[in-house]
Formats: structure tokens, C-alpha cells, sequence
């Protein structure tokens, strides 16, 4: 069953990009990234080498320099964007790596708040009652004032989004955050992906079939040599191109 969402076409985009290349990406690509992001989106990038995906997540969210091509992040021109302007971007344009690092001299309930803090969007009463209030929707239960050394690795990657949207962005953007984690704890990243993105656009690189398969309502799967984007992953599935079905197959013979 896919539990896709349907998109909010209404509200202008948050990422615009056309024809859109990384700097130091695969050499090899004739075509750039052409996306167009809306609310309730769930946007998963697929292919063989993730250096390029990793590299493709961070241009999206104005970390890595562009070759070639356009992107608009808000209706503005990356390249337009003062620097001042960009503390206020990182509010609504969160970017999670796939290490997923957190402060080490930090507890985990200091690593969460310290984004609002910074920013001042929050005092700290308030920002500790709305991180306990994002733990109980991430079905967090580690322990909170845990060093980060000490931690699971589903509680740190649990942490690093909760400290993620402590300050409330519209998208997310995420470097394959199931990694570090035994299949047996992925539902819950997944039951609370599902929910956030009913308000805002998630943008991720994964190798996790059983979520794309699910709730992926957009897969773009980055060739040696071409993109490829796809509506659903029965498209995929049902594609001819010869790259894409021995991506498949590998992953048919893992299973």
C-alpha cells in the first residue's frame, strides 16, 4: 500500500532548480537536476554512487557550489542570496548529513535547543518544552541529558532532527538518515516523516527501498550519465533503462 500524500501544488516553491550540476560531481552526466519542490512532497534521490547523491542533497540546500545550471531557494537566485540573509534561511532549510553530528560537549537536550537559543527565536523555557514536546513525536527514548558518546545510534540520529526542526523550516533536507541504524528502528523515523511532511517538503538520498517503496511520491535515481526522474517507484520498476534495473535487480537479490 503507498501512503503517498498528495503535494500542495499551491504555495510557491521552496527549491526551484534546472539543469543543476555540483561542482566535482560525476563528470560523466549530460543532464542536470531539474526539480520543483511543494508542501507535502517526500523526494528521494537513488543511484550507485553516493559521493555524487551526497553531493546533489548539499547543492539543494546552498552548501555545495553549483557547475552549472540555475537554483532558487525561495524565490531568490542562490547566487543573489546576501550573506547575511542565509542565519535566516537555515531556519526554514534544514540540512541533516548522514553522520548526523552532534555537539559532543553538549547533552542531547542542549544539542536540541541550542539552534533556538542561537537564533533567539526562543528563550529557554520555552525551547526545552518544545523539544520534550518533538521527543514525545519521535518517539525518542534515550536518554536527554546522555553526552552524545554515550549514545544509541537512533537516538543521535533522533536528536539531530529533533534539533533540526526546533526552529520550525518548511523543508528538510537529509543525507540517507537511516545509515547507522538496524532495520528494527527505522519505523520510527519513518512514521514521523510521514507525519511532519503533511506541513513542509522532505528532500533525502536513501538506499531504504522499503521507504521510497512506501512514501516516496518523487525518486530521481542519478545515473552515470543521465538523471532519471520517476512518479512512483512502480514507474521505476516498470522502466526500461537499463542502469535503473540493475540498481533493481541488486537490490531484489539482498533482499
Amino acid at each position: 500500500m503507498n501512503m503517498n500524500l498528495a503535494p500542495n501544488t499551491h504555495s510557491p516553491a521552496a527549491i526551484v532548480a534546472k539543469q543543476l550540476v555540483p561542482v566535482q560531481s560525476n563528470n560523466n552526466i549530460q543532464s542536470g537536476l531539474s526539480l520543483q519542490t511543494a508542501k507535502g512532497e517526500i523526494i528521494c534521490f537513488m543511484g550507485i554512487d553516493r559521493k555524487v547523491l551526497d553531493q546533489y542533497i548539499r547543492t539543494l540546500a546552498g552548501i555545495h557550489p553549483i557547475e552549472s545550471g540555475t537554483l532558487e531557494i525561495f524565490q531568490q537566485p542562490v547566487e543573489e542570496i546576501p550573506a547575511k540573509a542565509w542565519s535566516s534561511i537555515r531556519t526554514k532549510l534544514a540540512y541533516i548529513s548522514r553522520d548526523a553530528p552532534l555537539l559532543s560537549v553538549l547533552n542531547g537536550l542542549n544539542n536540541v535547543i541550542f539552534p533556538a537559543l542561537y537564533h533567539g527565536t526562543l528563550e529557554r523555557h520555552a525551547a526545552i518544552k518544545k523539544a520534550l514536546a518533538i521527543f514525545t513525536e519521535l518517539e525518542y527514548s534515550g536518554n536527554n541529558l546522555d553526552l552524545p558518546a554515550f549514545m544509541e545510534p537512533i537516538d543521535k540520529v533522533q536528536l539531530a532532527i529533533a534539533r533540526a526542526i526546533m526552529l520550525d523550516p518548511t523543508v528538510l533536507l537529509l543525507d540517507d538518515p537511516w545509515y547507522s541504524l538496524d532495520p528494527h528502528d527505522y519505523s520510527k523515523l519513518n512514521d514521523f516523516f510521514y507525519q511532519w511532511v503533511k506541513n513542509g517538503t522532505i528532500i533525502m538520498t536513501t538506499s531504504n527501498i522499503s521507504f521510497v517503496r512506501k512514501y516516496a511520491t518523487k525518486i530521481y535515481f542519478i545515473g552515470h550519465q543521465e538523471i532519471f526522474e520517476f512518479s512512483s517507484w512502480p514507474t521505476m520498476c516498470h522502466s526500461e533503462v537499463e542502469e535503473v534495473r540493475h540498481y533493481l535487480r541488486q537490490y531484489s537479490e539482498s533482499s
